[in-house]
């Protein structure tokens, strides 16, 4: 087997790899936004791994500033897209891309790789093994609810191409964001992820000053974002945005790195699916700097990092949106 990082014209062959394993991922406008855009200034990687010639394996690195609920901004890589034909799974692929991928963030100075994935997936174990800390997340669908399950007179469509009001949602991110860890934007790259994706969004708002962005390219409404102004209404908005996907005749998705939004979807009849956000530490001297700037110590702990009942490590509480993620 044969890694190769960044290799040209290989962008369709990637693209038709990843629609062969994935359904419907998408088209080479989606390939582009996924990983040629740019977020905080490093350009992404792609790694290929080819047997005789041919692609058998795949995974991008997308790089992204965070914001350490500390204050700190790091940067961090992210595996994306990663795949591996049927024919070539259990020959230590994803292995050798964890490893590639960690040695591209320790390239470019950025401290940690992360990866999303659910509990029960192979890709999991693997970054396990790893030794990553392990963070929880929650994917959830519903199947379709009642249309007439709560009055949702309240809400409203409004133009995701208003300047004004996405720039009072961009705004009211940062209070849902306060004494947390999260991706970090500038007002472009924000809208560059949230509001100018490869398909269309709406953006529905609730009462005054709450808002949802979504995804409704498929019989699924995926949300990408939620904002609330009080955390008590969340319940609430959930509820009414079952409704509004019933209106369409389609389910609903969320995802959460939140246990109280997760009860909160568990309550209103979502069927839950646990799942990761793994953290691997891939530049020391960067790592180094984060745990300096928190704990006043020149002695490099990486315990800090593990989350665990007691102890959230350096990085936790998070607040990652689904938009957030890809």
């Amino acid at each position: 087997m044969e890694t190769l990082i960044n290799p040209p014209n290989m962008n369709s062959e990637y693209l038709k790899a990843l629609n062969f394993c994935f359904n419907s991922w998408g088209d080479l406008a989606m390939f582009h936004w996924c990983f040629t855009r740019t977020i905080g200034g490093l350009s992404n990687d792609i790694i290929v791994i080819k047997e005789n010639d041919e692609l058998i394996a795949g995974s991008g690195v997308t790089y992204r500033p965070i914001r350490i609920h500390t204050g700190i901004i790091s940067t961090v890589g992210i595996m994306t897209g990663s795949f591996t034909l049927p024919a070539s799974r259990g020959k230590g692929c994803f292995t050798e891309m964890i490893k590639t991928s960690k040695a591209l963030c320790a390239q470019k100075g950025v401290a940690l790789l992360l990866a999303f994935v659910t509990a029960d997936n192979a890709s999991f174990r693997r970054l396990a093994n790893a030794g990553s800390a392990l963070y929880p997340t929650w994917y959830l669908f519903n199947q379709k609810a009642s249309p007439d399950l709560v009055n949702c007179s309240n809400f409203h469509v409004i133009n995701p191409d208003d300047d004004d009001v996405t720039n009072r949602i961009f705004e009211l991110s940062f209070s849902n964001q306060k004494n947390k860890t999260h991706f970090t934007y500038t007002y472009d790259e924000w809208k560059s992820q949230f509001i100018h994706r490869p398909s269309a969004i709406t953006i529905i708002s609730f009462e005054e000053a709450n808002y949802c962005l979504m995804d409704e390219k498929s019989e699924v409404i995926k949300i990408l974002a939620l904002y609330c102004s009080q955390n008590s209404s969340i319940a609430k908005y959930i509820q009414i945005m079952q409704v509004y996907a019933a209106r369409q005749n389609k389910k609903l998705y969320v995802f959460t790195a939140s246990e109280c939004w997760k009860e909160y979807c568990v309550q209103a009849g979502f069927k839950c699916f646990p799942g990761y956000m793994t953290v691997l530490i891939t530049n020391h001297a960067a790592y180094k700097d984060i745990v300096v700037n928190k704990y006043f110590s020149h002695e490099l702990d990486e315990s800090v990092l593990i989350p665990s009942k007691h102890h959230v490590g350096i990085l936790g509480p998070w607040t990652i949106q689904s938009g957030d993620r890809m």
